[in-house]
């Protein structure tokens, strides 16, 4: 089955932050912030977090998505869980 897409949002990172094992710092120059897309639920608990905020820029950095698709649906079945 394949997830609904989450709605995605831009985040100003304001202090550091490690996202599928990669560090995001945020810039020393304040002309060049850096934005980052990432879900909205991802982004709301980062701003609690206070890590950053959401803003209406447009992405100057780009991070890498997780992919759970590991292909062991095509090795054991995708309900291979399930009672017969």
């Amino acid at each position: 089955m394949a997830k609904a897409a989450a709605k995605k949002v831009s985040f100003l990172v304001q202090r550091g932050v490690r996202i599928n094992g990669e560090s995001i710092h945020p810039s020393k120059d304040a002309k060049k912030p850096v934005i980052i897309t990432l879900p909205e639920g991802f982004a709301r608990e980062l701003v609690y977090a206070s890590k950053g905020k959401i803003v209406d820029q447009k992405a100057t950095k780009t991070i890498a998505e997780k992919n759970d698709d590991d292909d062991l649906d095509d090795a054991f079945g995708a309900n291979a869980d399930a009672k017969e």
